[in-house]
């Protein structure tokens, strides 16, 4: 079920516009505080930081972010803003301790990157296994910062390029750069995942956005569920069911009005924008309203193999035999460790493995969400337990096996859209 991981999640997690809440909050402009100016994108890059004073500073983000929002767009919404901004500095203040704000003066500025949000969370875990934060260091280490970079080029990732007026050609080149920033990031949360156990990546994850940690209760994620029952199948179709009826109207509305942010600023109206606003708040209120009753229809052991995983294509794109044989330095020993890890999986789901095809064949030509078909969903649920479990299995047996630098190699090759691809 892992597997259904970090890819959706990922593609959200990339996409600046998805969260431009969580950066309004870094960003640079977010003005300063203390006598040498130091930001909160450099404090939040301070490593001695530790769980709780991450969390108290998401929490007074969170607050920033809501106070932000509900703030008019006429002058006194500007001084209520700036006067907002002004108040999480002070508080911010009493989060750190005075050596730490020293260390944030030798940060760098700028914008924070997705990867930074997550990298710096996982540095404050207190129950990180030494050899394992030893291999994610290496791993994030190998592109913080070209992720910065990125960052600041884009102006943080709550800002996006509009391509209106654009020429073709840069059109094409700026999707090229996302659709590549997309492949990497995936391929980097995949091998997170396989170094962190679940509840420290629910402690991770505590820091994105609400839109981003409820991304794992969409339906097609939901759907595959390996434990999900065919009565928790039923209730949950009928729960999905509702919420597109209720939301089918305004998300082709606010499909358009999301359109205009590619107008010039003149043309793109503070009431279109009003408008806009207007309509995602209806759309979240009732996605998360339909979210709030799935939680009385899953298990809590769902809910939080849901929440700990990242939902997105079901195989993987690191650990493969392609992408290991493209290790250029990997040893005898390691190799007969990772052959052994192969061939025990290959032995432990072979009978799986032939069910899960036949499951797979009876459900061409048809349509897979079909009534008539919910029995071999169920089979096959159940059979994908097995079978992701195994994996599992064998992909912290790979990333136990590898070393971190090997590993940071595989993140950078699987950041292609093929094995040996130039």
């Amino acid at each position: 079920m892992k597997r259904i991981v970090f890819g959706f999640l990922v593609i959200l997690l990339v996409s600046p516009v998805v969260v431009m809440a969580k950066q309004r909050f870094f960003r640079e402009r977010a003005a300063q505080f203390g006598p040498a100016g130091v930001t909160p994108s450099q404090v939040w890059r301070v490593r001695t930081l530790t769980m709780e004073q991450r969390l108290r500073m998401s929490a007074l983000q969170v607050e920033l972010i809501r106070e932000m929002r509900d703030a008019r767009d006429d002058g006194a919404g500007r001084r209520e803003r700036a006067f907002a901004m002004a108040e999480a500095q002070r508080r911010i203040t009493a989060v750190v301790t005075p050596e730490q704000l020293e260390l944030a003066r030798k940060e760098p500025r700028g914008p924070l990157s997705v990867e930074e949000i997550v990298y710096y969370a996982i540095v404050a875990l207190p129950d990180l296994e030494a050899g394992r934060r030893a291999k994610l260091d290496a791993i994030y280490g190998s592109l913080l910062g070209e992720a910065r970079k990125e960052a600041a080029d884009s102006g943080g990732f709550g800002r996006r390029r509009g391509d209106a007026g654009a020429a073709p050609a840069d059109v094409q080149a700026r999707e090229k750069e996302r659709s590549a920033q997309r492949q990497r990031r995936q391929a980097l949360f995949e091998v997170t995942e396989a170094l962190l156990t679940q509840d420290q990546m629910l402690a991770v994850k505590r820091f994105l956005p609400d839109s981003l940690k409820m991304v794992g209760l969409r339906e097609k994620i939901v759907f595959r569920l390996p434990s999900l029952t065919l009565e928790q199948e039923a209730r949950v179709r009928a729960i999905y069911a509702a919420l597109e009826d209720e939301n089918g109207a305004d998300r082709a509305r606010l499909k358009a009005l999301n359109g205009d942010r590619d107008l010039p600023p003149a043309a793109d109206s503070g009431s279109r924008r009003s408008e806009r606003r207007e309509v995602a708040q209806r759309v979240n209120a009732r996605e998360e309203k339909a979210y709030e009753e799935l939680k009385t229809v899953l298990t809590a052991d769902q809910l939080d193999e849901l929440a700990a995983s990242a939902p997105g294509p079901p195989r993987g794109i690191v650990f493969t035999p392609e992408r290991i044989r493209e290790l250029d330095d990997v040893t005898p020993q390691q190799q007969a460790r990772l052959r052994e890890a192969l061939f025990g999986f290959n032995r432990a789901t072979r009978e799986e493995r032939q069910e899960a095809k036949e499951l797979r064949d009876q459900m061409k030509g048809g349509d897979p969400q079909s009534m008539e078909l919910a029995g071999v969903r169920d089979k096959l649920r159940k059979v994908g337990a097995v079978l992701q479990t195994e994996h599992d299995r064998i992909t912290r047996s790979v990333a136990d096996t590898l070393t971190g630098q090997q590993l940071a190699k595989l993140v950078a090759t699987a950041s292609r859209k093929t094995p040996n691809q130039p």
